[in-house]
C-alpha cells in the first residue's frame, strides 16, 4: 500500500502543473493540474510498468476537515 501525503509533496509542484509523484519498477503515479479562473482540476494518473495485469486496484481520495464541504470531487474513468 502506498500512502502519499500531498502537503509534503506540494513544494515540488509549486511552479509546475504536472509531474511524477512516485515511480518504481512496477508503477508510476503522477498528477496533472489545470486552473481557469476560480476552478481547478487535479488529475491523478496511474501507470502499470509491468507486463502483468493489475487486478484489484483501488484508489481512495479523502478531504480532511472542512475541505469536504468546500470541494467537489468527481471521478472520471
Amino acid at each position: 500500500m502506498v500512502i502519499l501525503i500531498l502537503s509534503t509533496l506540494s513544494f515540488r509542484f509549486l511552479f509546475k502543473n504536472s509531474g511524477v509523484l512516485l515511480e518504481n519498477d512496477m508503477v508510476q503515479i503522477g498528477i496533472k493540474s489545470e486552473y481557469k479562473k476560480n476552478f481547478g482540476r487535479l488529475m491523478v494518473f496511474y501507470g502499470n510498468k509491468t507486463t502483468f495485469q493489475i487486478i484489484g486496484f483501488n484508489a481512495t481520495v479523502t478531504c480532511p476537515g472542512d475541505l469536504s464541504d468546500a470541494l467537489q470531487c468527481q471521478v472520471l474513468d
